[in-house]
């Protein structure tokens, strides 16, 4: 009885939000497949810490990150509000590409304070227990000047799994790396399911595109990305 009451009221806001929903047009980007995992502790432990030139510091104030479901009603979008991180865009073989983001999951919300909640709570990211979701880079290839994808592992509910995300860098920002200050989207899909979100599949689809424009500037010294972020200075 408890479970149809909760999949009844979950539904009911589910139709709430479509009625508001964002009807913009969003390309989709396909992830690919993994060839295999790695847990959190094998990621930070493998990773190049060592000094990584043109380090971004990731503006908090002027970036932006959101993620929709699909619904037989309509898709959902929720944004997230904390996060920060650094990445690299050099390329040589001494330091490779690398890329660090920390999200803070309390700050998940929709335009519907229920929904929000709903999703905070224990059937979806179960925040009070898992505050964090992670995301770290381990490689990166350009293809040309704007574009590229960046692999790496992504950790949500202490379950980690590898995914890549379509980068571009936006419009005349590519003129001006050297002047200090950069704009990238990246956008990816995953599949819930594979961190252990099963609630409402089919229902709700287990993929969740993800979309992240990052405004970002270079720092001052010479720092590695992964110290930078996961030591949380």
């Amino acid at each position: 009885m408890k479970i149809t009451c909760r999949v009844i009221l979950i539904s009911l806001a589910l139709i709430s939000a479509a009625v508001h929903a964002d009807e913009t047009a969003v390309a989709l980007a396909k992830q690919p497949d993994a060839d295999h995992y790695r847990n959190e502790s094998a990621i930070i432990d493998n990773m190049d810490t060592g000094p990584v030139q043109d380090i971004f510091e990731i503006v908090p104030q002027s970036s932006k990150l959101r993620f929709n479901v699909d619904s037989p009603i309509g898709v959902i979008w929720f944004d997230i509000d904390d996060f920060y991180g650094s990445f690299s865009i050099s390329n040589t073989e001494a330091h490779p590409d690398v890329a660090a983001i920390e999200v803070n999951a309390r700050s998940l919300d929709s335009d519907h304070g229920i929904i929000g909640a709903i999703l905070r709570g224990g059937e979806f990211l179960d925040v009070d227990n898992f505050p964090r979701m992670q995301f770290v880079g381990s490689s990166i290839e350009w293809y040309g000047k704007r574009y590229a994808v960046l692999k790496g592992y992504m950790t949500i509910k202490n379950t980690t799994r590898e995914v890549a995300f379509y980068v571009e860098l936006i419009g005349s920002e590519i003129d001006r790396i050297e002047s200090g200050r950069i704009t990238i989207k990246a956008t990816t899909t995953i599949r819930r399911s594979e961190f252990g979100i099963y609630t409402l599949i089919p229902l709700v689809s287990d993929n969740v595109n993800l979309y992240i424009t990052m405004d970002a500037v270079k720092q001052e010294a010479p720092l590695s990305v992964a110290s930078s972020v996961l030591s949380g200075d």
